[in-house]
């Protein structure tokens, strides 16, 4: 497993309660066994409640935009209630 870890910032001083985002990319090895996979499918559905209103919606549309991005030889069907 290829772990790579991101941090949005370039310093992090100890014991501050300052908070930080983390990106972690994980890349499995690659399976000698499933050279050959049959396709894949996601099903994704999004939440447009009043709960969700503002931020929330926003950041959920905008990972559904970069799965749409990823997703070559991928399946995808939304469903938006």
């Amino acid at each position: 497993m290829n772990v790579k870890a991101l941090l949005d910032v370039d310093m992090v001083a100890l014991e501050a309660t300052d908070k930080v985002t983390l990106m972690l990319d994980l890349t499995a090895p690659a399976n000698p066994k499933h050279v050959s996979r049959p396709g894949q499918a996601v099903q994704v559905v999004l939440d447009r409640s009043g709960s969700m209103d503002g931020a929330p919606l926003e950041a959920a549309k905008g990972s559904l935009l970069k799965l749409i991005d990823l997703s070559c030889g991928i399946s995808l069907h939304c469903l938006c209630t």
